[in-house]
């Protein structure tokens, strides 16, 4: 099935594509000031798959193989685990499709100047200006690998992390009312558990919670809890060696 704006849901499609359908023809109606990210995606020339997962910590973009710019790139959700925080507030499971789908957008808006600056390359008349293009090339390149092939919690991955965390879904956040992130791997900002909302616009935990559905919901609090006290250490670390001034 292919998502076009605007478009009804497909006759006979699953729970997953329903609600994932709505919530992309949501984002199309409400998009960034400077940027409709969802028309942007559905525009480019590369192909964006959007799979269900099962398990709710596992919503992420996916570029593949290191170093390789293919055109065919993954997304994967679930519409029905929201997140609840530290202060009591919530965020629904369409914030976390809007933060993948930023992920998407920047990796396609830098693989599309790479894309640009080749064909600079190529149409440059001398030596010297193809060298200098080259160049160019190859530090955006560095920036594309540094964001997106680091490992979770790098410094790159912080970076990209981070601003997916305050651009769109910050944006939709406080559109919506729900839990704003300022970044992403911070005690403040992480999840203290996640919730089964059911639905994709929902933020609070529904009261039809299944038995699958609360070992899904156990299995990752677990690991959040994991994550949270690495977290922890790690800013009680900094805050030690941190200088008075």
């Amino acid at each position: 099935m292919i998502f076009k704006p605007g478009d009804p849901v497909p006759e006979g499609a699953s729970d997953f594509v329903t609600q994932t359908w709505e919530a992309l023809n949501y984002l199309y109606k409400n998009p960034l000031p400077n940027i409709n990210i969802v028309s942007y995606l559905v525009n480019d020339n590369q192909n964006y798959d959007i799979h269900f997962t099962e398990q709710p910590l596992n919503n992420k973009f996916s570029v593949g193989i290191e170093g390789s710019l293919s055109k065919d790139k993954t997304i994967l959700f679930n519409p029905s685990y929201g997140m609840e925080f530290a202060d009591g507030k919530s965020r629904s499971p369409l914030l976390a499709l809007a933060h993948e789908l930023d992920h998407a957008y920047f990796y396609a808006w830098m693989v599309n100047v790479l894309d640009e600056l080749e064909a600079k390359e190529e149409a440059a008349p001398t030596v010297i200006e193809k060298e200098k293009i080259r160049a160019e090339w190859n530090g955006w390149y560095d920036g594309l690998r540094y964001r997106f092939w680091s490992e979770p919690g790098s410094p790159g991955d912080k970076k990209e992390e981070n601003r997916a965390a305050s651009n769109y879904e910050a944006y939709l956040a406080k559109k919506r009312g729900e839990k704003i992130r300022t970044d992403y791997y911070s005690e403040e900002n992480y999840p203290v558990k996640i919730i089964f909302t059911g639905n994709v616009f929902s933020s609070k935990r529904t009261e039809n919670v299944g038995e699958k559905e609360k070992e899904l919901e156990d299995k990752a609090n677990e690991i959040i809890n994991k994550t949270r006290e690495k977290i922890k250490s790690n800013e009680k670390q900094k805050s030690v060696s941190r200088p008075s001034f």
